[in-house]
C-alpha cells in the first residue's frame, strides 16, 4: 500500500497521531529510523494514572544545576506555557510523567535555564520545541513535526495487519502462519 501524504494542519496531524498508542507510534519511528523510536526511556506516569493520554508539541526547559554560570529564565518555567502544549504539573490532575520522585523541591538542587531549546534525552535522542510528545502509561515517545505524517501512515498500516491479524486468530488460524502471512 502506498500512501500520498498531503499537507496537514498541526491540529489534524494531532488528531491522527493520538489514535494511536505509544508502542504503535515507537515503531513507526523505528521503521523510519529516528533514535531509539522516540522512546524517552525512564519516564513513567506518576499522576494521574489509568487510561490517560497526552499529545501535543511540547515546549522544553533546560534545567542546570543551581550554581552553574549561565542565563536565569525572568519568569517560572511553568509561567511560560502555551495553551495545548506539554509541560508537567501535578497540581489539578495534569498528567505528570518522570523518571521518580523526590520530597526535595528541585530548586535545592537545579534551576531552570533556558525554555524553548533542543534538550539532550538521552544519547542521540534529542526533544525539540514544538516536537509532539504522546504519553500513556505504556511510556512516553517524542515524534518531530517533520515525521508525523509518516508516522500517522505507517501506524494506520500496522492498525490494519492488527485487524486482520485478530480476525485470522479469531478464526481459529494458528499464530505463527498468520504473521508470516500478514506481517511481511
Amino acid at each position: 500500500m502506498t500512501a500520498v501524504l498531503v499537507p496537514w494542519s498541526v491540529k489534524t496531524a494531532l488528531q491522527n497521531l493520538k489514535r494511536f498508542s505509544t508502542c504503535d507510534i515507537g515503531d513507526a519511528l523505528v521503521k523510519l529510523k529516528y533514535p531509539r523510536g522516540g522512546f524517552l526511556s525512564g519516564l513513567q506516569m506518576f499522576s494521574p494514572g489509568g487510561d490517560t493520554k497526552i499529545c501535543g508539541p511540547a515546549i522544553t526547559v533546560k534545567m542546570v544545576e543551581t550554581n552553574s554560570p549561565g542565563p536565569t529564565l525572568p519568569v517560572h518555567f511553568a509561567d511560560a506555557n502555551k495553551e495545548d502544549h506539554i509541560i508537567e504539573h501535578q497540581e489539578m490532575a495534569f498528567p505528570v510523567f518522570a523518571r521518580g520522585t523526590s520530597v526535595l523541591g528541585s530548586n535545592t538542587f537545579t534551576r531552570s535555564s533556558e525554555i524553548n531549546v533542543p534538550v539532550q534525552f538521552h544519547g542521540d535522542l534529542w526533544i525539540h520545541p514544538n516536537d509532539v510528545l504522546v504519553g500513556n502509561q505504556n511510556g512516553v515517545v517524542v515524534v518531530p513535526p517533520s515525521l508525523m505524517e509518516q508516522v500517522v501512515v505507517l501506524c494506520q498500516e500496522r492498525f490494519e495487519i492488527d485487524e486482520k491479524t485478530f480476525a485470522a486468530l479469531r478464526a481459529g488460524e494458528p499464530m505463527g502462519p498468520t504473521i508470516k502471512r500478514l506481517r511481511k
